[in-house]
């Protein structure tokens, strides 16, 4: 497997260059949240343009299937999202959640999907997520990888920090179907970061 880990790592290193490049080269005020003028929240700020959220944390994995056991294990997660705001309450776009063995890195597992943010008002801190996508494990160890549909929910909250950045605290579940030898996971992450609404 090592080509394939070869090709995980160029396809994350090609998707880090591109996400960078888009940011800057959206108009500033793209990524800047315009207060409203209401006076009555802290958070009641306008979402519009694009969006960005990134963030690493802790979490635990469990992986079931037919010939093997692995008792749920906790380590680094990360989360990672990019889109565009379609209200003050909706907001789309493509993202990657990853939990990661930290010891040797032989274990990696994730889901890169399309989401939906959603705030249950326009001058909530309160987000909910969903997201369907394409799930994987990757074992380097056992020089094997397994893909598969997966889904996503979660839910956070957005503190502002200046007018168009705000720190995040975020809690997710993500859960996958792989591959042909019945393999199932689910990750279970909370973690921290920051957010340009």
């Amino acid at each position: 497997m090592p080509a394939q880990g070869s090709a995980l790592a160029w396809y994350r290193r090609a998707a880090q260059i591109a996400i960078v490049a888009l940011i800057l080269a959206l108009p500033p005020g793209e990524l800047v949240a315009q207060p409203l003028d209401t006076g009555t929240s802290a958070f009641a700020y306008e979402r519009s343009g694009f969006w960005l959220r990134i963030g690493f944390g802790y979490g635990g994995i469990d992986i079931t299937c037919d010939v093997c056991t692995f008792d749920r294990e906790w380590d680094l997660t990360g989360f990672f999202g990019i889109g565009g705001t379609i209200s003050d309450r909706i907001q789309i776009g493509v993202g990657s959640n990853g939990w990661t063995e930290t010891d040797d890195f032989e274990v990696t597992a994730g889901l890169a999907s399309l989401q939906t943010v959603l705030y249950p008002d326009e001058r909530s801190a309160l987000f909910l997520q969903v997201g369907g996508g394409l799930a994987y494990v990757v074992d380097t160890g056992l020089d094997d990888s397994e893909i598969g549909p997966g889904v996503l929910i979660g839910a956070g909250v957005d503190f502002p920090v200046s007018n168009g950045l705000a720190l995040t605290a975020y809690g997710g579940f993500v859960y996958g179907w792989l591959g042909d030898v019945d393999v199932d996971f689910n990750t279970l992450q909370f973690g921290a970061g920051i957010a340009v609404p």
